[in-house]
């Protein structure tokens, strides 16, 4: 009897988890927009201007003007955040352990909680880095991208001459960087600034800040949502999510 109900109780868990990592990988939130920032939902061709508390899915597109940012949450407690810099352009995959491809620009990003044996990936036009908990920065071109590691140790795979991505990975250690032109191996990381180093930290804790302003507007828009009302009235009707 014992036996049958332990193992009732491990089904109910394991499914539960799995439920809560589908929905995970399903959707990210937009936590925060600064500037001008835009959304192009798949299968469709006008960008919208992004606003707090949109779901975004795999193949929407995003876009950010000068003097821009958009914040992402990747899970409900804001564990996972990525920050669209300024003038950068990206597609959302959410497939496996691809979560975007940045194909110019900049993005901060810095995470804390991932299921057992899963890792976090950014696709460039170079490379695919990736990590399993940290916090690093990547800066991509069509030609190069550069990787920051802040915290933690970033790995980093380069794709060769004929598209296919390399066996060999990269790791980047905290307080290092390294530059990966397209199709060419990383160059060996070197060691960041102090000081510019000392400013990703600091910008890092302003991510966590103005996420965590925005976890109360969000329990609000959950209680909507409890309620049988859209949550996101901000996308285009006939889209479906």
């Amino acid at each position: 009897m014992n036996i049958k109900i332990i193992s009732l109780f491990l089904a109910v868990c394991i499914g539960f988890g799995l439920t809560a990592f589908s929905q995970e990988a399903s959707h990210v939130e937009v936590l925060y927009v600064s500037g001008t920032a835009e959304v192009c939902f798949r299968n469709e061709t006008d960008y919208t201007k992004a606003e707090e508390g949109m779901y975004l899915e795999s193949g929407d597109k995003i876009r950010t003007g000068h003097n821009s940012k958009m914040g992402l949450g990747f899970d409900e407690n804001e564990n996972n955040i990525l920050e669209v810099d300024s003038d950068s352009s990206a597609i959302l995959i959410l497939k496996g352990n691809e979560k975007m491809e940045l194909l110019e620009g900049r993005v901060f990003v810095t995470i804390d909680e991932l299921p057992a044996g899963a890792s976090f990936e950014i696709r460039t036009p170079a490379a695919v880095t990736g990590v399993r908990g940290t916090d690093w920065v990547i800066t991509a071109s069509a030609d190069a991208t550069d990787i920051e590691s802040i915290d933690g140790t970033p790995y980093i795979k380069s794709f060769e001459e004929d598209g296919k991505l390399s066996d060999e990975e990269t790791i980047v250690l905290a307080g290092y960087e390294t530059t990966v032109e397209r199709f060419r191996k990383p160059l060996i990381p070197r060691k960041m600034p102090r000081e510019r180093l000392r400013r990703r930290r600091n910008f890092r804790m302003q991510m966590r800040k103005r996420a965590q302003a925005t976890r109360q507007l969000r329990r609000s828009r959950r209680h909507y949502r409890r309620s049988g009302r859209q949550l996101n009235r901000m996308r285009a009707p006939a889209r479906r999510y």
